[in-house]
């Protein structure tokens, strides 16, 4: 066997890079469009800015009366809804306790979303909102627990928590 005889090794076209490119585009495309579309709130609502600074709309006497005045609108809104019946208790009843989170995290400066029940009150958040977020989660998750009068007195008992603390 001579030099004559050994073949040049086989390269693949330039058909196969771009092809290969253009699959990994379209996954990154798709990766991007499922991300940007799954932000969306499930009712329909506007998502609201996680640029508005929370202690915006203070007072010299209450540094967070902004604050308080925009989950104060939450709950108003909550409560619209529920006597529309455009939401069901349960969902209400989460989406208090959201609200009631969202304030107490300004409040104590302590992210308190991810929190449970147990961990607020293992922080020391054993009145006002500790407790009624604790009382809500029950309802929430168990169908029968909510009815529309509940959710209806946990909207009233987060608006007096919100409104005194």
């Amino acid at each position: 066997m001579g030099v004559d005889d050994l073949l040049d090794p086989k390269t693949y076209g330039a058909g196969w890079l771009w092809g290969s490119l253009a699959v990994v585009l379209l996954v990154v495309g798709w990766l991007v469009a499922a991300w940007l579309l799954g932000r969306r709130p499930a009712d329909g609502r506007a998502e609201r800015s996680a640029e508005v600074d929370p202690l915006q709309g203070a007072t010299p006497t209450d540094p967070y009366a902004g604050a308080r005045s925009r989950r104060l609108a939450d709950l108003d809104d909550i409560a619209a809804r529920l006597r529309a019946e455009e939401v069901e208790p349960r969902v209400a009843a989460l989406e208090v306790a959201a609200v009631l989170r969202e304030f107490a995290s300004v409040r104590r400066g302590v992210k308190a979303e991810p929190l449970t029940a147990t961990e607020l009150r293992r922080l020391g958040w054993t009145g006002g909102a500790g407790e009624l977020v604790a009382a809500l989660l029950d309802p929430a998750f168990s169908a029968p627990g909510a009815t529309p009068g509940s959710a209806q007195t946990a909207v009233e008992r987060a608006r007096e928590v919100i409104t005194r603390w």
